[in-house]
This record gives structure tokens, sequence and C-alpha cells, in this order.
């Protein structure tokens, strides 16, 4: 069972999907990327728009670091890039799986975001004016943080069935008397999120669009 663990703790998962998203898709499809359109990517068919990446770029930099470094931007631009493919795919998984957010479980959500509150209090002009600088209006920001809390609640249900046997623990604590339970827990955890997420994104059918960004 270590022994395992210790193949697999070396994955790196970002570094893994950053890899597949960076592959050119040969054939036909190779011809889109000479042709701007108004989406950066498609996912099983379902558009992710140039605006939303727009608005997330426009985000990140109002809650960033001030005058960042040109290879800094580049960076972020690719993360925003990947990451909102990855939060389709999630998002697609989530709706299978008929896992929907209340209005009242997003309105907690966005009360709890510091950058929205004054003295610990949720600041209604705080967040329009966010939205403003952001060229966001409520639906589509709300729309994003809907999407966030879907995968957050998909990756609870996906790795809840994940239990550690007390063998489990014993072969571990023999490898690492330091070790503790909760964190050999969330390791077994992580690498079923892991596997099962990686299964879900070879299964997808990815349409990659990065001359629309200039990426």
């Amino acid at each position: 069972m270590m022994e395992f663990f210790r193949n697999h703790t070396r994955i790196i998962f970002v570094v893994t999907i950053a890899a597949f998203i960076g592959v050119t898709i040969a054939g036909t499809v190779s011809c889109l990327f000479m042709i701007k359109k108004n989406y950066i990517a498609k996912v099983n068919g379902i558009a992710i728009s140039k605006k939303v990446y727009d608005m997330e770029v426009t985000a990140s930099k109002k809650v960033g670091i001030p005058g960042m470094s040109a290879q800094s931007l580049y960076k972020m631009k690719t993360d925003i890039f990947r990451d909102l493919i990855l939060k389709e795919i999630t998002y697609q998984q989530s709706k299978f799986y008929r896992i929907t957010i209340t209005d009242a479980e997003l309105k907690a959500y966005l009360y709890s975001l510091s950058i929205f509150s004054r003295s610990g209090v949720f600041d209604e002009r705080k967040y329009r004016g966010f939205l403003s600088i952001c060229r966001m209006t409520p639906a589509e920001f709300e729309s994003s943080k809907r999407k966030l809390l879907a995968e957050l609640r998909l990756k609870r249900m996906i790795t809840s069935c994940m239990q550690l046997w007390s063998y489990e623990l014993e072969e571990a604590i023999k490898q690492s008397p330091s070790i503790q339970r909760e964190s050999l827990l969330r390791l077994k955890r992580y690498m079923m999120w892991d596997n099962w997420y990686s299964n879900v994104i070879k299964s997808a059918e990815i349409e990659l669009n990065r001359k629309s960004i200039g990426l």
C-alpha cells in the first residue's frame, strides 16, 4: 500500500492538466487556432466565451499584485485559460450527478468573501464596485461562483466513500512513525479524486482556441 502511495504522490495534477491542454490538436481542428473566435475553447461542444475569460483576467488583475511583469501576466492568463476549461469539465460532471447550488448557499459564500466586506460585514457597494471594475454583471459573476461551489461539492461526493483501514495506517506508521491518520486519509482521497478526474478529462472532447486570446 505504501509503495502505491510513494509512486503516486510524485504526480502533480496541475502539471498533468497543463501538459494535456498544451498538446497541439492535429487534423482539421488545428486550423481553428488561426482564426479568432468569440470563445476560448469548447468542452464537449459547450463554448467558454472570451468574455468570461476577459472578465476573469480583469478580476485577477484587480486582486493581484500591482505592476506584475509580462512573464507573470502571461502565466496568470495561461492559468485562467486552463482553469476555465477544468471548471467547465467539472461543472458538466456536477450536472450529470444532479448537483445544484441554492441561492442561499451562494449568498452565504459571497458574504464570506473578505474582498466584499467592510468591518467584517458584507458591503453591497464594494460588491457592485468590484463587478463594475471587472465589467461583470451580478449574474455572470454569481454563475462562475456557482460552478466553483458545485465543483467543491462534487469533489466531496466522489471522495466521501474513501475509508482508511487499520492495516493501512499500521503499515504507514511503520514507514513513517510521525504520520497522522487524517493526513493519510486526505492523501487517499486526493489520489482517488486525481484518478477519477484524470479519466474524466481524458474522455472529454476539448477544442482549444488559444489564438483568440493571444496565447
